[in-house]
């Protein structure tokens, strides 16, 4: 059994739930996490790995995996160790600042616990899993068009649940808003992949995403994701798209966002059109997601990463 130092840096959060999902997933890979240093292999946000632990540029054997949904705004060192990212865009960031990338790869899914709801029937139209940005103060409020009020918070709205609430059809929302059907990771692995393949479609509208994990666990349940075709998602995703129009940046609590911007009327058509499908069209398409998700599995991700 091999084990790396693995830094991630936060708990509850997607870094450590791709580190969960490799040990889960591997017999000869464990990977042992740990906060506040450096590890052989970092799985990190690239904005604050690549501002934070600038004195350890200069060593040649780590393995640094980045993904951000934030704007790099200042100037960082080029790392002398192996860095991958998971998004065009993230790639495009970095090497724009000279921060090498040595590759694109995609975080993986619990691949071991998603076949088994492959076939399960369908009860539900559309899922969405997702946690926004929550600050009490209301100058956020004030200053941003891209939020709203919840239960005495200030959310910013970078995962899209304000087009989600006004959408058609029978839906659940797992998140941190007080209107949720489920908590956000307050669902065991079995709960939530159950409810993913429960639903004919995933609901990825978010803004902003250096990644984005969930649409592409309902891709390995077979769960057909309705999708903007921007940040990571274009990247990865295979279901029904709305075309992206760009982005901005934008001040928010967590630093500079780039927020992606779609057509809402070109969603909410779109979702019209997924609801309206027949049989025979949704199995052809459901068919054409499942045969895109074997590079999501944690064996094809950790041989790209070199550490099979």
């Amino acid at each position: 059994m091999k084990r790396l130092i693995t830094h991630v840096p936060c708990t509850k959060c997607s870094f450590m739930k791709v580190v969960e999902y490799i040990n889960a997933n591997s017999k000869d890979l464990e990977l042992v996490p740990v906060i506040f240093s450096v590890g052989k292999v970092n799985v990190s946000d690239a904005v604050w790995f690549l501002r934070s632990f600038k004195h350890h540029a200069e060593e040649g054997d780590l393995l640094i995996w980045l993904d951000t949904p934030l704007e790099l705004d200042r100037e960082v060192p080029d790392y002398k160790g192996k860095i991958y990212v998971s998004s065009q865009w993230n790639a495009d960031m970095l090497r724009g600042h000279g921060v090498h990338v040595d590759g694109i790869i995609p975080k993986p899914v619990n691949d071991g616990v998603a076949l088994k709801y492959v076939d399960m029937s369908k009860d539900v139209d559309f899922v969405m899993i997702g946690g926004n940005i929550r600050v009490k103060e209301m100058k956020w409020f004030r200053d941003s068009p891209y939020v709203y009020v919840d239960n005495g918070y200030v959310v910013y709205d970078r995962k899209g649940v304000k087009l989600y609430k006004v959408l058609p059809g029978k839906k659940v929302l797992v998140s941190d808003d007080s209107f949720a059907d489920y908590s956000l990771y307050s669902l065991d692995e079995d709960e939530k992949y159950k409810l993913l393949a429960r639903s004919r479609f995933y609901l990825a509208l978010s803004h902003a995403e250096g990644f984005g994990i969930p649409p592409v666990e309902a891709m390995a349940v077979g769960t057909v994701p309705v999708f903007n075709e921007c940040h990571a998602y274009r990247d990865w995703l295979v279901g029904v798209s709305v075309k992206c129009q760009g982005y901005e940046v934008v001040d928010t609590p967590v630093g500079k966002l780039r927020y992606w911007y779609y057509d809402e009327k070109d969603m909410v058509d779109a979702v019209k059109y997924a609801l309206g499908m027949g049989r025979e069209e949704y199995g052809d398409l459901r068919e054409k997601v499942l045969s895109n998700v074997k590079r999501f599995y944690v064996s094809e991700v950790v041989k790209a990463l070199g550490l099979s």
